[in-house]
């Protein structure tokens, strides 16, 4: 038999055990508190850049329905000198921002797409514009974009304070 295990006995191993299970048990400890400590900062950098994404979209929404009224407002302006060239510079920024939007969102989340969609509505109504006056139609889908908006914000909210 091994000399090793003649010297263990029973008194040895009431020293042995308790100091074993103890080394076992801060080795599993820490490997569990790095484990959640990694989530825990995972979680808050994905809410971090989600708030921030939310804070993007939302000063690029309010930026867009303010060119929309401004077209809006272009209607009675007109008779005041408001000229072909400054409604034209106009919708071209509503499309640049327009765009922008677009490329933030997500078109498989349905909210967002139906965002995309009332903007997309609102350019072939813009498209139109030179033939007729379509500005209540523009006003209507505006009034529409800020409620889905706001779905996409309370929802995207939410997730960013889970930590998804």
């Amino acid at each position: 038999m091994c000399p090793y295990l003649q010297s263990v006995t029973i008194n040895n191993m009431q020293i042995y055990i308790p100091a074993l299970s103890a080394l076992l048990g801060v080795f599993i400890g820490a490997i569990v508190s790095m484990y959640v400590a990694r989530l825990q900062f995972r979680a808050n950098v994905v809410s971090k850049y989600r708030q921030d994404w939310i804070r993007e979209l939302r000063d690029t929404i309010a930026d867009y329905q303010s060119i929309v009224g401004r077209l809006g407002l272009m209607k009675y302006a007109r008779a005041d000198g408001e000229t072909h060239k400054d409604v034209r510079d106009t919708i071209e920024r509503l499309i640049l921002t327009s765009n922008k939007i677009a490329l933030m969102l997500d078109l498989s989340d349905s909210r967002q797409n139906k965002l995309h969609s009332l903007m997309i509505q609102i350019r072939v109504v813009l498209e139109k514009l030179e033939k007729e006056e379509n500005f209540d139609t523009i006003a209507a889908l505006a009034n529409q974009i800020n409620d889905v908006s706001r779905d996409i914000f309370l929802s995207e909210y939410g997730k960013a304070k889970q930590g998804k």
